[in-house]
């Protein structure tokens, strides 16, 4: 960890955890520290990485405000151990594989009296090509996770207040504390542009049957059980079941099309 490069407290924290993450920490990191300014912080932490994730912090350790290494149980123990290391009023989680659109951090400044939680869009690309961009919506979050956490600015007194991340979610762990914040009457503010890009190539989602679940169990547990939520539940996992079904069987661009026009989806090509 070295020495702290900030006299007072700042604006903002950029929070990247990271394991093994060689092949994108350095596009990452770049994408933060091109654009810090002189009342943010950058925070990196580092899950033991046994690959050259740790020399590649180290060649942007004058930047980057503070690091550390070591091993952590969960994504959530790493997110929180973040929190406990940031001092901004706010905090940005960007993960190691995703990247910052130029210019946004000194924009945010304009932007950070405006709500607890700021939120914005992630641009999704593939091969070096934009793809889609995801609009968030806070409106819709009692039915499922709508806003984009890689591109969400919460207070850091907030996550404090609620607890931190829930150590017991594996998946849906920012559901989980946006959600009991947005119950404990946070204020949010959807900021119309993109903050963060996020590559499509080599991502899967294997999960998404354990995603539609712990999703479920947060609402059940801070929402209280509905029919609702059931229905969702099963409608849920019913038309992503199809989906994967029909991708496998060739109609990948027919299911892209139907998400680009889809109302949180916004087509850039």
């Amino acid at each position: 960890m070295n020495p702290e490069n900030q006299n007072s407290t700042p604006l903002l924290s950029i929070i990247t955890v990271v394991l093994n993450g060689e092949k994108t920490i350095e596009r990452c990191i770049k994408s933060v520290v091109d654009q810090l300014e002189e009342n943010m912080e950058y925070v990196i932490i580092d899950g033991a990485s046994t690959d050259s994730t740790l020399s590649t912090i180290k060649k942007f350790e004058e930047p980057v405000t503070r690091w550390v290494s070591e091993s952590d149980n969960s994504i959530a123990e790493a997110f929180n151990k973040g929190v406990g290391l940031a001092t901004g009023q706010y905090v940005l989680f960007l993960n190691a594989d995703d990247w910052l659109q130029d210019g946004v951090l000194k924009r945010f400044e304009n932007i950070a009296s405006k709500a607890d939680i700021v939120h914005g869009n992630i641009k999704y690309w593939s091969k070096g090509t934009e793809k889609l961009t995801r609009i968030g919506n806070h409106e819709k979050l009692d039915l499922e996770m709508s806003i984009n956490h890689p591109a969400t600015f919460m207070r850091r007194d907030l996550i404090l207040q609620e607890g931190g991340f829930n150590t017991e979610r594996k998946i849906a762990l920012d559901y989980d504390l946006i959600l009991k914040s947005k119950s404990a009457g946070a204020s949010f503010f959807h900021w119309n542009e993109t903050i963060t890009n996020m590559s499509l190539d080599g991502v899967s989602d294997a999960n998404w049957y354990r995603s539609c679940q712990e999703t479920f169990e947060v609402k059940q547990a801070i929402l209280g059980g509905s029919l609702k939520n059931y229905i969702w539940f099963f409608k849920q996992t019913a038309t992503l079941f199809l989906i994967k079904n029909l991708e496998k069987v060739g109609f990948g661009p027919l299911i892209s099309n139907w998400r680009s026009n889809s109302s949180k989806w916004k087509n850039e090509v």
